[in-house]
């Protein structure tokens, strides 16, 4: 008889990390998107719609319809200070530092997919999110940002700092119960 303390340790297929340090703003809009006028750009590109991504530098992830997040990869709290505040301002969005509000947790592994399905409200089993889309949850009962990088098996959550142990915590929990 094998002794327990011998054997190997079961790998999860799932890792939860906190992703690296950034620089994140929301731009949002006081208007709403009908009277917006025309297209809503900055940087002279157009902003990604709802539940779209806008990859590059910084990446734009589209939340709601007059809602976005703009994540710079590195900690720079000067990244977001001025984002355009003039042009933003002609077309009825504001800009609002958020970086030590929010935190970002990283999701990573063949396991990822099915302990989302299983904690939100998106299909995971039927596609999900793919690759390059956002969208913003409920899970484990906590408002979260979820943006899929690699389908069904890399993702970033995004969400408010003072839940950030708890969610990191409870999806440790959940990888040791899908434990192969």
């Amino acid at each position: 008889m094998r002794d327990a303390r011998s054997a190997p340790a079961a790998r999860s297929p799932l890792e939860v990390s906190r992703a690296s340090d950034r620089s994140i703003a929301r731009l949002v809009s006081w208007m709403s998107r009908s009277a917006l006028s025309g297209e809503v750009q900055w940087q002279r590109r157009p902003l990604p719609g709802v539940g779209e991504v806008r990859d590059g530098e910084p990446r734009v992830l589209c939340v709601s319809p007059q809602d976005w997040l703009v994540v710079f990869p590195t900690a720079n709290p000067g990244s977001t200070a001025d984002l355009g505040a003039v042009e933003l301002s002609r077309q009825g969005l504001a800009c609002i530092e958020v970086t030590a509000g929010l935190c970002v947790l990283e999701l990573k592994g063949t396991g990822a997919s099915r302990i989302l399905g299983k904690s939100c409200s998106l299909d995971f089993e039927g596609g999900g999110l793919e690759a390059g889309r956002c969208a913003r949850v409920r899970f484990a009962s906590i408002p979260v940002v979820i943006h899929c990088l690699r389908s069904g098996e890399l993702f970033e959550l995004y969400l408010a700092r003072s839940h950030g142990a708890y969610l990191q915590s409870w999806l440790a929990d959940a990888a040791n119960g899908i434990a192969t």
